[in-house]
């Protein structure tokens, strides 16, 4: 989604832990790109995606989806393509 009075994106999506054991909450990369060239790239964190209600949890439940949003300071008619990436340390 976009706020064109701000130029700003907002994207939204669902992270899934599909293994039997829980997992820490990854920081996902976010990769701008434009004919397949990298323009920008950015590091989200968990406590920058989760919603208030989940920033306590440290790790994905097993067989649970969690929802995700963040926004970003980029116009949406700007962005090409993009890419988003779990980041696991």
């Amino acid at each position: 989604t976009s706020n064109n009075k701000t130029s700003q994106t907002t994207f939204k999506a669902q992270i899934t832990n599909d293994a039997k054991l829980s997992q820490p909450f990854p920081a996902l990369r976010l990769t701008l790109q434009q004919d397949g060239k990298t323009v920008a790239s950015q590091i989200i964190q968990p406590r920058q995606y989760l919603p208030n209600e989940l920033k306590t949890l440290a790790r994905l439940a097993s067989k649970n989806r969690y929802p995700v949003q963040f926004t970003i300071n980029t116009k949406r008619s700007d962005i090409k393509d993009f890419k988003l990436e779990a980041q696991y340390h």
